[in-house]
């Protein structure tokens, strides 16, 4: 009865080692079902001492010498445990525990233990069995054999390593996301004291067993409290994680939202929600009908929305138009991306507001049909005033030879000749800005905007434009648009310049009541005797240039009550200054 019942007892182990390697299909768990195994294997080789009853002598033997394997690897089993938790908390404070936890050691543990094993089959091992009478339960006990002790070296050695365990069980609790319980090497200690006791057969050996097993439910214990308390460290990460990526869409400029098959809002971050002023209750299960979307655009984001659930694919829409209760418009870029949620199929939409990009863009538009009607009243007052100036030329000498002859045609001639020369006069200033109200712009904005604005232009032409600033106050009274204007003018000459480190620098500093704006380009330069002639109308060291947009950018800066001012050499490059007044505050 006392060879199956701690028989029995014995299994119990390898139950809970397996629950562990179920339940956690992590590397700790591995190693722990590993050690419960052997556990259940030492206890085996105890409870087969009992078998008396059952088993003759020769067979008891021979399964004792079998299940010593169990005490025996214990000690290579707890080593790695020990290097895994090493791994864990490693640093350079423990860095001269690395000469012990490496595989080197480890196959020198594991080879002795072979070894040890081995000798356990032979009489220098173990010389056989005896039986035990007195006060306890008759059984079988070893007889070791001369090496008998390295058995004992075996206990020590694993001793040791339990010791270090605990030390490294007391660094990895300090370990954010690793919560090592203490326990669990201090109940590998009072096993290995146990086994010790159990040498020295001071204690029954059904005892020294159940006290073997109890621990090892304790072993159990201790460790489904830790992996409980991991799961809690890791839940907790995972909400920190969930409430961060909220932060992160609902600081996010763009419009991001989450439509479901049905076309319901399920989520949408701050952006979204305070353009069309609801609150995420309020909106959740709406679908678009509900926002005030025109029909027009709600038919055809209803269609866009079947195709990316159907073909399961992402549709970006360049240009679209975003109206909320109050009318305000903004002209948005629409990314829809698939996405699935427990196998039903959302819709992700990214909107970007490209409002201000698309007025850029009608700011470049202008500036370039600028370029053209200077080129056009440039081509057309030369060709115009050449002839006029002979026609008038010879309608005066008419006048000093035949005063009165044709007086009333020469009259009319020259009215005439005026008029036409006035129509030319137009033409050349037809690209002269009109008269716009002003407000209290920041430069530094707009630096920002004529930079996006550039960029693309810059890329294709292996150019950077880097724009540094010394603060944030930047504001003056002006109008955007014009200043606009004279930036992109100024920076696309640069870019054209072509300079030779491939960048644009845009230097934005305050001193004193003005602001300086200096672009800076390191490319072919231009001569003295040219920069004392920019700004003048015509005039252009560009092979196809008309003058005239330099001559836009000095009235726009004049009109503002500042200057531009250019320094340049030939071969160095070019810098062109700007300044403007600060506005009052």
């Amino acid at each position: 009865m006392n060879f199956i019942l701690l028989g029995s007892v014995a299994l119990i182990p390898v139950v809970l080692g397996l629950t562990i390697a179920v339940n956690d299909k992590g590397e700790l768990s591995k190693k722990l079902c590993l050690l419960m195994i052997l556990i259940s294997m030492w206890q085996l080789d105890i409870s087969v001492l009992y078998a008396g009853q059952f088993l003759n002598e020769k067979i008891i033997e021979s399964l004792f010498r079998l299940f010593r394997a169990g005490s025996i690897f214990l000690g290579p089993a707890i080593f790695i445990i020990s290097q895994f938790v090493y791994n864990k908390v490693r640093n350079e404070q423990h860095d001269l525990l690395k000469y012990i936890y490496n595989k080197y050691v480890l196959g020198l543990f594991f080879c002795y233990s072979l070894f040890l094993y081995i000798v356990g089959w032979t009489n220098k091992g173990l010389l056989g069995l005896e039986v035990v009478r007195g006060l306890s339960i008759p059984h079988y006990y070893p007889m070791y054999g001369e090496w008998g002790s390295l058995f004992t070296i075996n206990l020590i050695l694993i001793v040791l390593n339990v010791l270090l365990l605990t030390y490294l069980s007391i660094v990895a609790r300090s370990i954010e996301g690793y919560p090592l319980s203490i326990g669990l090497p201090l109940s590998f200690l009072l096993l290995c004291i146990i086994g010790l006791i159990s040498i020295t057969d001071k204690v029954p050996l059904y005892v020294s067993s159940m006290n073997s097993i109890l621990i090892t439910i304790l072993i159990s214990t201790i460790y489904f409290q830790m992996h409980t308390k991991m799961i809690g460290v890791m839940n907790t990460k995972l909400e920190e994680q969930q409430t961060f990526l909220k932060k992160v869409i609902d600081h996010n400029p763009s419009f991001i939202y989450v439509k479901n098959d049905k076309g319901q809002v399920v989520l949408a971050n701050k952006a979204f929600l305070n353009f069309y002023n609801v609150t995420m209750d309020e909106v959740y299960g709406l679908t678009e009908d509900s926002l005030d979307i025109p029909d027009n655009d709600l038919k055809r984001h209803q269609e866009q929305d079947q195709f990316v659930i159907e073909q399961g694919k992402e549709i970006i829409l360049e240009e679209d138009v975003m109206i909320n209760c109050n009318n305000e418009t903004k002209i948005v870029e629409i990314t829809k991306v698939p996405i699935t949620k427990k196998s039903t199929r959302h819709i992700l939409c990214v909107v970007n507001d490209i409002t201000q990009r698309k007025e850029n863009e009608k700011i470049l538009i202008q500036s370039e049909k600028l370029n053209v009607v200077g080129e056009l009243a440039a081509g057309v007052a030369h060709e115009i005033r050449n002839p006029l100036t002979t026609l008038k030329g010879f309608t005066q000498i008419m006048k000093c030879a035949e005063p009165e002859k044709y007086k009333g045609y020469l009259d009319l001639m020259s009215n005439e000749i005026e008029r036409i020369n006035s129509v030319a006069g137009e033409l050349l200033t037809i690209s002269k800005p009109m008269d716009v109200p002003y407000t209290n712009v920041d430069v530094d904005r707009i630096l920002q905007d004529v930079k996006s604005l550039l960029d693309t232009n810059a890329i294709l032409n292996n150019i950077q434009i880097n724009i540094v600033k010394t603060e944030d106050d930047f504001i003056c009274s002006g109008n955007t648009n014009q200043l606009k204007q004279v930036f992109i003018n100024l920076i696309k000459n640069s870019i054209e310049a072509k300079p030779k480190d491939g960048k644009v620098h845009v230097i934005l500093e305050r001193k004193d009541t003005r602001i300086h704006i200096s672009i800076i380009d390191l490319g072919k330069g231009i001569s003295k005797e040219r920069i004392k002639k920019i700004g003048e109308p015509f005039y252009t060291t560009k092979e196809k240039g008309t003058g005239l947009g330099l001559m836009v950018c000095f009235k726009i800066i004049k009109d503002h009550k500042g200057k531009v001012e250019f320094q340049s050499e030939l071969g160095e490059g070019t810098t062109v200054e700007i300044q403007l007044p600060v506005a009052q505050a």
